[in-house]
């Protein structure tokens, strides 16, 4: 028998794959532990959750969340949204009452379980909704199978290096994918109004999935419009206004929109957040124009790098930008009831809204997971896991060692040359013009009725 054979319908987990699960969980809950310490209990905090609780404490206190700072002289660079929902958890500066205010270890506590239920939770209900639409042979996949598991943990391994970087820099993107996975999921069970929703719960948090607005625009989708509209006067409008007064909300966003959106765009001239996000070689930068800058000046020390980007790299990103989306789009040719090019549609414009994005960095690449939800549910229409085409299984072991190797020590040539978003755009290309899957469940046609006479 061959060992893919076991991976039938209702087949369970052998006992050394429960041993390996168990062992799975037990590493991310020593990762949490680390994770816990180095940004709670060190002499520095190794976290950047502390800005955004800053920002909290200062829509606690009626101030404004962008000009208070962390211990690392950090400031909050996010829309207002974030800060209000997290003044439970406020974080004082130095000097400040803490009166009401949790311990720092037990909101970096509630951030982690936050973070790891949010993406066990985004990776469930993308597994949920892509095999709910495989084709009558596979559908029959049970709650707890093996099959069911493989859907939901492979994902996971694929995207592990970008998943343990945000969660070890405290960063929010666990939460983005949350947001955009309940997106995708709503769109492909026809919920448009609903997808629109949670795809304004995600502009709100960070504001460059406002990209994906594309699709909707194209498909003339209202619903989803409408649903968008809605989240978006709710979590722009009223939530901050509510929070911050009319007078204080206006102040934020002039705020945010001259030191950070206009400059991030080329079109301001605030320098406040140049040095700490926006320069050239502030970060180790994974957009497409600064890897053009990047190659550029390659073998210059970042000190006598120019820190604006010249005019000619902004042109060609946009150009590669519009390129990449024009082949997302083209490779998914569908109508808006079709949950297959529904689904590919939104994955492979998330990958392009992250090198389109002025700032992006190793960790945001955890939103490529979804594409590799997809890619596996699609291969195993025809080929029972683990079992994967060659082609597919070479693409994925190498935008695995390609996003590895620029996070470890002595890498910083392939973190410069931007390893991580080849290999993320090399998922996007094998998504874009890989042969065509079988046809969904929700589009196969009904057989046709017999003509046999008795």
């Amino acid at each position: 028998m061959r060992f893919w054979s076991l991976y039938r319908p209702g087949q369970p987990l052998l006992p050394s794959e429960r041993a390996a699960l168990t062992c799975f969980a037990l590493v991310i809950c020593a990762f949490s532990a680390l994770v816990l310490v180095r940004s709670a209990f060190l002499n520095e905090r190794h976290t950047d959750l502390e800005v955004y609780l800053r920002a909290a404490w200062a829509v606690r206190n009626g101030k404004n969340p962008y000009v208070v700072v962390d211990s690392h002289g950090w400031h909050y660079q996010y829309p207002p949204l974030l800060a209000v929902l997290l003044v439970p958890l406020a974080d004082p500066p130095p000097g400040a009452s803490r009166a009401g205010c949790p311990p720092f270890a037990l909101s970096v506590v509630v951030g982690i379980g936050l973070s790891v239920a949010a993406t066990l939770w985004a990776t469930h209900i993308l597994a949920s909704a892509l095999s709910r639409q495989l084709d009558p042979p596979h559908a029959g996949w049970q709650r707890g199978d093996r099959r069911w598991w493989a859907l939901r943990l492979f994902p996971l391994y694929l995207a592990l290096p970008a998943l343990g970087s945000t969660l070890s820099r405290g960063q929010v993107n666990l939460l983005l994918l949350a947001l955009l996975a309940g997106m995708i999921a709503a769109s492909m069970r026809g919920h448009a109004f609903r997808a629109g929703l949670w795809l304004a719960g995600a502009i709100c948090l960070k504001v460059f999935p406002a990209l994906l607005l594309i699709v909707p625009l194209w498909q003339r989708d209202r619903q989803f419009l409408a649903g968008c509209a809605a989240g978006l006067a709710v979590g722009f409008v009223l939530i901050p206004g509510l929070a911050l007064g009319p007078e204080g909300m206006v102040s934020a966003y002039q705020e945010w929109l001259g030191d950070l959106v206009l400059p991030g765009l080329g079109l301001g001239t605030s320098a406040t957040r140049q040095a700490e996000l926006l320069e050239t070689t502030a970060t180790d930068n994974q957009s497409l124009h600064a890897l053009l800058h990047n190659w550029a000046w390659w073998g210059t020390p970042a000190a006598d790098q120019p820190r604006q980007l010249a005019h000619w790299t902004r042109a060609a990103h946009w150009l590669l930008v519009a390129f990449l989306v024009m082949g997302s789009l083209w490779a998914t040719p569908g109508s808006r009831g079709d949950p297959a090019a529904q689904a590919c549609r939104w994955m492979l414009l998330m990958v392009v809204m992250l090198v389109a994005s002025p700032v992006c960095h190793l960790h945001y690449f955890a939103l490529v997971l979804p594409l590799f939800s997809l890619l596996l549910a699609q291969a195993w229409q025809t080929h029972p896991p683990p079992r994967l085409p060659w082609g597919l299984a070479v693409i994925l072991v190498l935008q695995l060692v390609l996003s590895t190797l620029p996070r470890l020590p002595g890498f910083e040539p392939l973190r410069l040359a931007g390893s991580a978003t080849f290999a993320a755009l090399l998922v996007w290309g094998w998504a874009c013009f890989k042969p065509p899957p079988p046809k969904l469940a929700a589009e196969a046609a009904p057989a046709p009725p017999s003509t046999t006479s008795a």
